[in-house]
């Protein structure tokens, strides 16, 4: 063909390579544009999925100080330490499986937490504090109609009494796997959460736990564990495909959180769902404002002070898993703490309980990771070991 010849084809419309390199184009469109469709339509699914789970299956602890009955912080204390295996088995019933009390001398505290936790007079105050008036216009305690809660000295106790406090203090417990005495630190707090485990398990008997992080509103969702780590990747806790999937712990560990370190996995979606915030812990401010998350189980509560917050390696010791406590695993601890981004004086122990939250990052090699050990009164223990007998305070 003439060059002649080829321009008038050029003039007459558009070659054939024109045509191919343009219908590509919009095949690559069409493509991308079902993908985002797709992604979008799954943020959204995910989204109504999780929101309606925890409508459905939880209620806020503070509902439930509002309505129960509140003891003084030293009591509940004392009976979270001798008494560590509080459990919920169903919304609104509560077991004890230490035997020195009845389900119904337990209960109030079990659900509402204690005062100086729940804060429910400390943020309405008493009459003496927020200067309420008697019934006939004088203030309360001024030598007109006595204050409903008592004398003057009696509501500036109660006052003490409430105020929030975080309890750090050292336990000695005997440990039922090991048969030896150790040592646990402890900061005790009412749960978040109150989890209906019956009907979750009724559901899906895959489901081993509840996450929440304290700093972070958006992170509340059921942990479930699979036969290998695929199971629930892009499968809901309904077992429907879904792209997100669901939290699930690692298929290697005890489905109890009782190993000395457990993985549990989430995806880092980009609309900030599952475990899309988790980096936002990494914020110094943030970090030092709420250090601590739950795992909430049918057989106990377990809240965990973060001490380390940093970007993994998917090959890195990160994800070593270890079978029995012990002086390794406390190196272990002390060079996840060495790595963290976040600066923290955390104690650790050879004898801790350690969680460790996984996300992916936009790096494909590597994870973001949030790790704590579990300073609670209750403890995750071995299936065949019970209980933990507290010896000293």
């Amino acid at each position: 063909m003439s060059r002649q010849d080829l321009e008038m084809n050029q003039k007459k419309g558009m070659g054939p390579v024109r045509w191919i390199v343009l219908i590509a184009a919009v095949a690559v469109f069409c493509v991308s544009g079902y993908r985002l469709y797709t992604i979008l339509s799954g943020y959204k699914a995910a989204s109504d999925e999780y929101s309606s789970l925890a409508d459905s299956f939880t209620s806020e602890a503070e509902e439930e100080n509002r309505e129960g009955d509140h003891r003084d912080a030293d009591t509940a204390s004392a009976l979270a330490v001798n008494a560590p295996e509080f459990q919920e088995a169903s919304a609104g019933e509560t077991a004890v499986s230490s035997g020195n009390l009845s389900a119904a001398d337990a209960s109030p505290l079990a659900e509402s937490g204690s005062l100086a936790e729940s804060g429910t007079l400390a943020e309405s105050g008493t009459l003496a504090e927020v200067g309420a008036l008697t019934g006939n216009g004088t203030p309360a305690g001024s030598g007109g109609e006595r204050n409903p809660s008592g004398t003057k000295a009696e509501d500036e106790k109660r006052k003490e009494d409430v105020k929030p406090k975080e309890e750090v203090k050292h336990v000695t417990y005997k440990n039922p796997e090991t048969r030896e005495e150790e040592v646990y630190l402890v900061e005790d707090a009412a749960p978040p959460l109150k989890v209906n485990w019956k009907k979750l398990k009724d559901i899906n008997p895959d489901i081993v736990g509840w996450v929440t992080v304290d700093g972070l509103d958006n992170i509340s969702y059921p942990v479930l564990r699979g036969k290998d780590n695929d199971t629930y990747l892009h499968q809901t806790f309904r077992k429907q495909y879904l792209y997100a999937g669901s939290i699930f712990e690692d298929a290697n560990n005890a489905a109890d959180f009782a190993d000395p370190n457990t993985i549990v996995y989430g995806h880092n979606m980009k609309d900030g769902s599952m475990f899309g915030k988790l980096k936002e812990l990494s914020d110094q401010t943030k970090y030092d404002e709420n250090p601590y998350f739950w795992i909430l189980t049918p057989e106990g509560n377990y809240r965990y002070h973060i001490f380390s917050i940093f970007t993994a390696s998917v090959d890195s010791d990160t994800y070593v898993l270890f079978s029995q406590n012990g002086p390794e695993f406390l190196e272990w601890e002390e060079e996840m703490q060495k790595l963290s981004d976040v600066k923290n004086d955390v104690e650790l122990m050879k004898s801790d309980k350690a969680v460790v939250l996984s996300t992916c990052t936009s790096d494909s090699s590597r994870r973001c990771v949030v790790i704590g050990k579990c300073v609670s009164s209750d403890r995750p223990v071995r299936k065949h070991a019970t209980e933990l007998t507290v010896v000293g305070k």
